[in-house]
């Protein structure tokens, strides 16, 4: 492999249809000839970077065609210029995001895939695969728990569940002509992550148009119940007693008599928040279902700060652990969204990571950032 001059740590690269030039993604879309030279800014829009795209393609119109986080498919011209829409969220089918696109070779016809929420959920249809003519506007659907197609030899290829797969399809009339049948297992897929910013269902593999397949081996993150253990300086494990769940996170108590257990959940809004009383060995249920997120003890030797999803966004909620009734505070905090790291032993101040960024959170006061500094690319 040649590093490619003037790029850096550029993602979701592209090549251009003559071949010539890559398109990329930093703090903005860029292209840069595949010969090295000067870079060349595509688009200004702050809204179009690395943390925001999923998946770019690049069609023979000239158009680049990207994938949105949060949002529909949108178009821009590779010489510059404003983003137009492409396709909106079908509210009905509780779409959040539309990413992952790829141009058939009519080069009128974009393949991308659709989630509901939450794409954690394992319901069969949370990721989909859809078809979009690009002069009708159409949707046509294609396939359930899918991912991140691309076609070749008269074949759709998509991931599902870290499994890549191929399905006969009639590109003519946009129709699956067969049954998917298992191409090659446990190919790397960015699935039932932990971190919502890494969950994209990104499939690790790419297809040549005559049919040369290269993957990156290594499967899905599949969410199976966990136990918990103690693991001294030996790296010798002894196992805790308790029963099997979807466990996260295992934080001990500043007294040392308790166990704080984050349950991520199998299904949405199936998560929990667990303390275990580790001398009389009882486990109790310290919040209701709800989608939680890291968490921590403090800022009282007795409570718990975490996240939580709510139907409307986020928030971080501190509780009274063993508490037998009343609602968890709801703290102030900016966005983006915080995951909870440590309170300090005052309990004075929460420090956090999010928007890759440390932010520091004065109790009883909103987060602030702390800066960046310069060399420094990504900071966790």
């Amino acid at each position: 492999a040649v590093p490619v001059a003037g790029v850096g740590s550029g993602t979701s690269p592209v090549f251009s249809p003559d071949g010539q030039w890559i398109a990329y993604l930093q703090d903005a879309l860029y292209k840069v000839p595949v010969s090295g030279g000067q870079r060349v800014k595509i688009n200004t829009d702050g809204n179009l970077n690395r943390n925001t795209v999923i998946g770019l393609s690049w069609g023979g119109s000239g158009d680049l065609v990207l994938g949105m986080r949060n949002g529909g498919l949108q178009r821009v011209s590779a010489q510059g210029g404003p983003p137009t829409a492409l396709t909106e969220l079908d509210d009905e089918l509780g779409e959040f995001r539309h990413c992952l696109p790829a141009h058939l070779p009519d080069g009128r016809t974009i393949l991308f895939s659709a989630f509901r929420r939450h794409v954690h959920n394992p319901n069969p249809s949370a990721q989909s695969i859809w078809a979009l003519r690009l002069g009708s506007g159409e949707r046509i659907w294609l396939l359930d728990n899918a991912s991140q197609a691309r076609y070749a030899n008269e074949h759709l290829l998509f991931m599902r569940e870290g499994d890549l797969m191929a399905v006969p399809f009639d590109v003519s009339k946009l129709e699956i002509a067969g049954s998917p049948r298992e191409l090659k297992s446990n190919v790397l897929h960015a699935l039932n992550t932990e971190n919502d910013s890494w969950e994209t269902a990104v499939g690790h593999y790419d297809v040549a148009p005559n049919g040369t397949l290269i993957y990156a081996a290594a499967g899905s993150n599949k969410q199976l119940p966990r136990t918990v253990a103690w693991v001294d300086r030996s790296g010798v494990s002894t196992p805790i007693e308790i029963d099997p769940r979807y466990y996260n996170s295992a934080r001990v108590s500043p007294d040392g008599s308790s166990l704080l257990l984050w349950e991520w959940g199998k299904y949405k809004d199936d998560g929990a928040i667990w303390t275990l009383d580790l001398k009389r060995g009882g486990i109790r249920r310290e919040l209701g279902k709800a989608r939680y997120l890291w968490f921590a003890w403090g800022p009282e030797s007795n409570q718990i700060t975490g996240g939580r999803y709510t139907e409307t966004g986020s928030e971080l909620i501190a509780a009274r652990a063993g508490a037998d009734s009343g609602q968890p505070t709801v703290l102030p905090f900016s966005r983006p969204f915080h995951y909870v790291s440590e309170w300090s032993r005052d309990g004075q101040l929460l420090v956090c990571v999010g928007g890759n960024a440390i932010w520091l959170c004065p109790r009883g006061k909103v987060c602030q950032q702390i800066p960046k500094r310069e060399d420094v690319v990504e900071q966790y």
